[in-house]
Order: C-alpha cells, then structure tokens, then sequence
C-alpha cells in the first residue's frame, strides 16, 4: 500500500474544507506566498492615484492634496514642493519604480499560484487513484465508470480553479476594498457614502445567485458523468455493439443524454449571464452617481480637481473588486460542490485484508 493511502487511511474526513486541507499539503506555502504578494500588488496599486492628485493640486494647481506626514517630510529634505514643480521628471521617476516593483510582485503572483495549483492537482490526481484502486468492488458496482473518471478530471479541476483564481483573489479584494474606502473617506466622506451604498446591493444579489447557480451546476455535472459513461461504455464494449448491431440504439441513447446535458449547460449559461448583466448595471450605475455627485462637489468648490480624478480611480479599482467578490461566491458554490462529490470518494472504506 502506497505512503499516500497509509497517510489517508488513518482518518476520516468530517469536512471538505478538512479535505482541501489535507490536499494542500506541499503545496500550501505557495499559496500563503502569492496571497502575500498579492495583497503588496494591491497596496502600490493605491499609491499612483494619491501621485496624480498631489501633482494637479499641489503641483500643477494652488491647494494642497493631503499625503502622509513621512511624504510631506520628505518633500520638505528635497526642497518642498517648489523644487518638485520645476523638476516634474522626479513625480514621473516615482511613478515608474511603483510601476516596476508592482510588475515584480505581479510576478512572484503568477509564479507562486501556478507553482502552488500544480502541486495541489498532482497530490489531489496521486491520492485520488490510489485510494479508488483499493476500493471493493462492490463499490465499483455502485458508482459508474464515467463518473469516476469525472470526479477524478472535471471535479479536480474545478477546485484547482477555485483555489487557485477565486480563493487566492479573495485577499486581495478585501485589501484593495478596504484601503480604497479608507482612501476614499480621506478624501470626502459624503462621497464615498455615495460609492459604497452600492457594496451591499452587489453582495445581496451574488448571494441570490448563489444557491441557484450551485444547483444547477450540480444538475450538469452528474449528467456530464452519466455521459461519459455511455461512452466509456460503448468503447470499451465495442465489439458487443457491433455484433448485436447496436449501433443505432447506442447513438439515439448518447444524443439523448447529450440533448440532456446540452439543456443543463444552456440554463447555468443563462443565470450566469443574469448575474453578469445585472452586475454590470449596477456598476454602471455606481460609477454615474458618482461622476454626478462629484462634479456637484467640485463646482461647488468642496472638492478639488486633483481630488476628484483620484476618487474616481478609486472608484474604478473599487468597482472590480466588488465584482469579482460576487464571481468568487458564484464559483464557491459550483468549488463546493466538486468538493463534496470528491469527499464521497475519499470517506468510501477500501478493501479489508
């Protein structure tokens, strides 16, 4: 018996978050290392807009754009904000090396996840086989060919995806949202009232979607299984087929459940097109509130120029974040349920000696 089934038979799993972490094993500090750069992505992506503010109202204008008491003393060693205004080409230098350890760490995310998820797909391909080959057959008699080999394919990778884009995207949505509001509030509290009323309503209606959107993948799933099946079946009995001159009847039976299949997908499509389009009018509607209530603020003169483009790209960061908070409680469902199919293969009992 394998290292990886000894390892596994000495527990049994309660959760599938216990499995999940089981699977992580190796792979684990990849995933805690992309979190990390991600999350120091999302913090310089904050900083270029607080530059272009700064530099339209300090620079370029007549009032002064707030910036951390470290940035302002370090302006004032270099010779205050004069000495910025005939030496633009030192705003432009900070902005490229933002712009240059943002790519570096943009970098160390794209390595570290990819590195992580192939290690947690290989581990979950490796246990997975070696646990199914010492099931009984009785349990082959029970659960189907074609649906075997699809919790073993479409349901690793489903959790793979979900790890690996949804899960390790999550930290830095909830970075970029809370420092974007937290920007935000320094700049007009009113304003940012007006942007983040629209945050519960996106999160609302992905929870709406949620069950609905877990169902029928569900639905799909299980009919994928049943047709690959028929297939396996069909191609490992061929010579039966041909000999009782089945051909026919296996083909009216393979497009029925395809026809089937086919329907199921055509339905999770349509919801999540729903879920799509309202997110993007909802958004839509967002960014014009506050393009209205922010011209009003700065023709009413309580809000400056450099102030106003700032926000505005606050809120543009803010708006797909908020999104893709929705897309990853969508795709937890459809992770979960992958997740649950899976656990049903690891709970099974093997073969007693």
């Amino acid at each position: 018996m394998s290292s990886t089934n000894t390892e596994k038979n000495s527990k049994t799993f309660k959760s599938g978050s216990a499995l999940v972490m089981f699977f992580l094993k190796g792979a684990l500090h990849c995933f805690v290392l992309c979190i990390l750069s991600s999350c120091i992505v999302s913090a310089l992506e904050l900083v270029s807009p607080k530059i272009i503010s700064f530099t339209v109202d300090t620079l370029l204008g007549d009032s002064t754009s707030a910036l951390p008491a470290s940035i302002n003393n370090w302006i004032a060693e270099i010779g205050g904000a004069d000495f910025l205004r005939s030496n633009l080409w030192v705003i432009a230098v900070a902005v490229i090396i933002v712009a240059l350890v943002t790519a570096a760490f943009r970098y160390c995310v794209t390595y570290f996840n990819s590195k992580g998820a192939e290690t947690l797909v290989r581990r979950m391909r490796d246990v997975l086989f070696d646990h199914i080959l010492h099931l009984p057959y009785s349990w082959f008699s029970e659960n189907q060919t074609g649906d075997i080999i699809q919790r073993c394919t479409s349901d690793v990778d489903t959790i793979k995806r979900f790890l690996s884009e949804q899960m390790t995207e999550l930290f830095r949505i909830m970075i970029l949202i809370i420092f974007s509001l937290a920007y935000m509030l320094g700049i007009n509290p009113r304003l940012t009232f007006v942007a983040g009323i629209f945050i519960p309503i996106i999160v609302l209606y992905s929870l709406f979607f949620y069950s609905r959107i877990g169902s029928s993948f569900e639905k799909a799933d299980v009919q994928e299984g049943k047709l690959s099946t028929i297939a396996q079946e069909n191609l490992t009995g061929v010579r039966v087929v041909r000999a009782f001159g089945r051909e026919q009847y296996e083909s009216e039976r393979f497009e029925g459940q395809n026809q089937e299949y086919t329907s199921l997908w055509v339905r999770l499509m349509r919801l999540l097109s729903a879920f799509w389009a309202s997110g993007d009018l909802i958004s839509g509607l967002q960014m014009t509130t506050v393009i209205v209530a922010g011209a009003h603020l700065s023709v009413a003169g309580t809000l400056s120029a450099g102030d106003f483009i700032a926000f505005m790209a606050y809120t543009l960061m803010l708006a797909w974040p908020v999104r893709a908070l929705g897309r990853v409680i969508a795709d937890l469902s459809k992770a979960g349920i992958s997740i649950g199919r899976i656990l049903d293969i690891m709970n099974a009992p093997v073969e007693a000696d």
